[in-house]
């Protein structure tokens, strides 16, 4: 039986159960013995093969034992010549150690005598730099006596006691003498604020007029060029082609040849050829806008450069920050920076305090530079502090200082601005507070304020000059000879544009149909446009502020104007009333003109707030009733000067011949028809019509107001046939209306008088009080104040017809004083 199963497994549970099942136990006894058997026999074969090889390793092992005690013997003897060699070298060393110690004592004592001999040249060396006052060198010298010296003599008595009674004597003594020093340098600088603020407001002043020169030598080439490409304009016949080309991007013909056009995009070609001054801060509105002219002071060149612009500002005062920076250096170094950092802001609150107080008003041009030329040195003097030291002024600080400062200079300079009457003031403190901001914004400071400031007397800037250019524009007309203006042989281009406006066929050295007034209008204008735009420079947003200056302006000449006519009523000079409605009527041109002049400085059009055309239409109206006024005058001194002949008799109506006051008021209105030839035909008919029923106006009056010295039935039958032939005279007055223009009925001035004549001559005056007979022949007779007035003249005087005719005059009058009874 094989009983390998049962001597590989792992558990015999499996390989003995069918053995047992089989019964085959004995069977596997007997084997297993026989495997025990051969088991054994091959260990005792192993076991025997290992004694072996164990007996030769012991016997080598004695082999060993052996040959060490033979080298033990010898190391021995070996070790006791080497310890009596070794006494003898031991000796020897001991007496070179001791000769080293004494070379190494040796050294060290020398090194200490030249560290000490250092340290007193030192001393002497600080000593003679306290005496100089170089407080600078005297710090370092005591630093490095300190720092280097002292730590390596500090086991020493001198050395102990110096640094105990000497260093802080030497230390008071610096920062005595040190902070002495400062105060005098603080000061100093403080009373040369003025000038350095002057010297940087003038280094910034020179810059801009560098600019300012070399856009004039721009403009100067853009204008070369210009008139040679208007020389080549003007030789070269414009073709149907080159006016479609002219047309199609907005320029006519006629204005390229006179290089209107051309000039106003001469600002668009110094932009793009360098000589603008950069983008514009001002907004652009919806509609196209027009490039604002080149202007150096715009962009702030000081702000572009990477240059310091404090080099040289200190140099040229004679002023350095060796004091201050020999403080701060002496006082860190002496762990009291604190102290120091104290003393400074203390002085410099006591002078910021003083400087800052206006003292004396600001009166004159000089006391207001040295104002801000003051503030401006005492912050750049600040700003050189904080960009030079640390922990000594912060930024914010001096931010808050500023604002401060910035709040007095508006409250300074708004009470000078409105105490002022004159906008030359205004001129005056905006060119210095401009100037002084872009000093300033060179060195870091914020002018928003200042901006906004001078944005905000803007409007009273332009109020004050509305009000000048009313007052030159009445002079004007005090001084105006009224003479024709002639038209110049060789006008500039300025003149041509407004001349080509006024009349497109002007000929040279003719007489304009306007005075010299219109031109000087325009010219005045010009100036009023030149003096707002030179105050908008630098300044955003003020465009539409100054279209409102401008159309304020117009309405302060308008209102001159009616003011001017006012004392042309009182001398009754109808011819000098004439020509200015005549020149009134080219002034309406002046909405274009000025708005190609706006145009040309502003970057939007002109959008005028009130309607200049209307406003001169309404303003010639004026001048026409003026002129009435001037007429009326003329009657009624000419009623008064033929006052004591009014006695109309019987002879003059038997005659049927008028007055000769008639003829005289014939002469009048010759001569007015004379003096208004030049006015357009509607205007001359206008002041006809009303001088027609001024005269019939006078008459009514003649009857009404005692005139006629004695109410007789001949003289008022007189005065009917003298009515008749003025209203003859009236209708048959030549009058030239334009093609297709109705005059109106001249016969509707004299109806009330006519209605008045005929129900005082009626037979029966009675027939007034039936409404059907009032209605048709009376109808006008509606003051029935006048006509009782009329009447009881005619009732009162003995020399009028004592008959039926007075009874019915008294009816009537009892009749009307019942209506006018029931009317009130």
């Amino acid at each position: 039986m094989d009983v390998g199963p049962i001597l590989e497994a792992e558990n015999l549970a499996h390989p003995l159960r069918p053995i047992i099942q089989e019964h085959k136990e004995n069977s596997a006894i007997a084997n297993l013995k026989k495997v025990v058997s051969a088991k054994y026999a091959e260990i005792q074969d192993q076991c025997g093969f290992h004694y072996q090889d164990f007996i030769k390793s012991v016997e080598a092992l004695l082999q060993v034992q052996k040959e060490l005690v033979v080298l033990k013997a010898g190391m021995s003897e070996f070790n006791t010549t080497l310890q009596q060699e070794g006494k003898t070298i031991l000796s020897s060393s001991e007496q070179l150690l001791n000769a080293r110690r004494m070379q190494l004592n040796m050294a060290e004592t020398r090194e200490i005598m030249q560290q000490c001999l250092q340290m007193v040249t030192l001393i002497q060396s600080l000593n003679k730099h306290i005496e100089d006052k170089n407080f600078y060198r005297a710090q370092k010298v005591l630093e490095r006596i300190k720092t280097v010296f002292l730590p390596q003599l500090s086991k020493y008595t001198f050395a102990q006691e110096f640094e105990r009674t000497q260093i802080p004597a030497i230390e008071a003594q610096i920062k005595s003498s040190l902070l002495s020093e400062y105060r005098v340098w603080l000061t100093n600088i403080w009373n040369h604020s003025y000038q350095i603020g002057s010297f940087a407001i003038g280094q910034k002043s020179a810059m801009l007029h560098k600019q300012t020169e070399l856009l004039k030598r721009q403009q100067q080439e853009a204008a070369l060029f210009r008139d040679q490409l208007q020389g080549a304009l003007d030789c070269a016949p414009i073709q149907d082609g080159c006016g479609e080309l002219l047309r199609n991007s907005g320029m006519s013909s006629s204005s390229a040849r006179l290089g209107v056009s051309t000039r106003r995009k001469s600002h668009a070609v110094l932009t793009a050829t360098g000589g603008g001054g950069g983008p514009s801060p001002l907004g652009h509105s919806s509609h196209e806008a027009k490039p604002r002219p080149a202007n150096p002071f715009m962009n702030d060149p000081g702000t572009q450069g990477k240059s310091n612009p404090q080099e040289g500002v200190f140099d040229a005062v004679k002023l350095d920050f060796a004091p201050l920076y020999q403080c701060l250096y002496v006082y860190t170094n002496m762990n009291c920076l604190q102290d120091f950092v104290a003393e400074f802001l203390q002085n410099r609150k006591a002078h910021h305090e003083k400087l800052f107080t206006v003292t004396k008003p600001l009166s004159d041009l000089e006391a207001r530079k040295q104002y801000l030329h003051t503030i401006a040195g005492y912050f750049i003097v600040d700003q050189a502090i904080v960009h030079t030291t640390t922990n000594l002024l912060s930024p914010v600080m001096i931010e808050q200082d500023w604002r401060l400062s910035l709040a007095q200079i508006k409250v300074a300079l708004y009470e000078l601005v409105s105490s002022s009457q004159s906008s030359q003031v205004f001129m005056e403190v905006k060119d210095m507070v401009i100037l002084f901001s872009f000093t300033m914004r060179a060195y870091g400071y914020d002018m928003g304020q200042i901006f906004e400031f001078l944005e905000k007397i803007a409007t009273s800037y332009c109020d004050l000059l509305c009000d000048e250019c009313g007052t030159q524009f009445y002079k004007l007309l005090s001084t105006e000879t009224w003479k024709r203006f002639t038209y110049p042989a060789s006008p500039s281009l300025w003149e041509l544009e407004m001349l080509t406006e006024l009349d497109t066929e002007f000929k040279p050295n003719t007489q304009a149909p306007y005075s010299n007034l219109v031109m000087n209008f325009f010219n005045l204008m010009k100036s009023f446009l030149d003096d707002c735009f030179k105050y908008s420079q630098n300044l955003s947003e003020m465009d539409n502020l100054l279209a409102h200056a401008v159309d304020k302006a117009i309405e302060s000449c308008c209102l001159q104007i009616q003011l001017f006519m006012s004392s042309l009523v009182r001398e009754n000079n109808l011819p000098g009333a004439v020509q200015l409605t005549i020149d009134i009527q080219y002034l309406k041109n002046c909405g274009p003109l000025v708005g190609n002049m706006f145009g040309d400085k502003s970057e939007m059009g002109w959008i005028p707030t009130v309607d200049e055309n209307q406003l001169l239409k309404k303003t010639a109206t004026e001048c026409i009733i003026r002129m009435s006024d001037i007429n009326e005058n003329t009657v009624s001194n000419l009623f008064v000067s033929f006052a004591p002949d009014y006695n109309w008799t019987l002879a003059s109506l038997t005659k049927s011949e008028p007055h000769p006051f008639v003829n005289n008021l014939h002469m009048c209105m010759l001569s007015v028809n004379t003096a208004i030839k030049d006015l357009p035909p509607l205007l001359v008919i206008d002041v006809l019509n009303r001088l027609f029923k001024a005269i019939a106006n006078k008459m009514m009056d003649m009857l009404c107001n005692k005139t006629i010295g004695k109410y007789t039935f001949p003289s008022i039958q007189a005065f009917s046939v003298d009515v008749i032939h003025v209203e003859q005279m009236v209708c048959d007055f030549p009058l030239h209306p334009p093609q297709g223009w109705v005059a109106p009925d001249r016969t509707k001035f004299f109806a009330e008088l006519r209605q008045m004549l005929d129900l005082i001559l009626s037979p029966n005056v009675e027939e007034f009080m039936d409404t059907k007979v009032r209605e048709s022949r009376y109808f006008l007779l509606t003051d029935y104040g006048k006509l009782s007035s009329v009447l009881s003249r005619i009732r009162d005087t003995s020399l009028f017809i004592k008959d039926k005719k007075m009874k019915g005059v008294a009816n009537l009058l009892k009749w009307l004083s019942t209506r006018a009874s029931s009317r009130s």
